[in-house]
């Protein structure tokens, strides 16, 4: 064992010792697909696959909150419907390639026109 290895064991060691790993998702649970043989790359596959996900979740994120805006300049309930009809239709265009973890909750209706409504009594 070299130099590196003991290093990087005493690190762990001491991470266990400050109870740095007692809460960790799956503890006492087997590894999911443990017995699965898998092709070489497998890792790296998955890992690009998780950022793109992520990246692109993000990057919808942000659309959406731009359109989450344009909601309350709407000026009819006709023109919210179809603004909010567009958000939610791109939210699950997006959904439909991300992974599960990255899924985008789309817009309630109902709850958009109440504040828009409100919004528009108050103004």
């Amino acid at each position: 064992m070299g130099y590196l290895d003991l290093l990087i064991e005493k690190q762990i060691l001491a991470a266990m010792q400050r109870g740095e790993f007692d809460d960790l998702p799956g503890k006492g649970k087997p590894l999911p697909d443990l017995d699965v043989q898998r092709s070489p790359g497998w890792f790296a596959e998955q890992l690009v696959r998780r950022e793109r996900s992520r990246t692109l979740g993000e990057a919808t994120r942000l659309e959406v909150a731009t359109r989450r805006v344009s909601f309350w300049h709407a000026p009819t309930l006709a023109e919210l419907r179809d603004r909010v009809a567009a958000a939610n239709r791109r939210i699950a265009e997006t959904n439909h390639v991300l992974e599960p973890e990255d899924h985008l909750d789309l817009f309630d209706f109902s709850a958009i026109v109440e504040t828009w409504r409100t919004a528009r009594r108050a103004g």
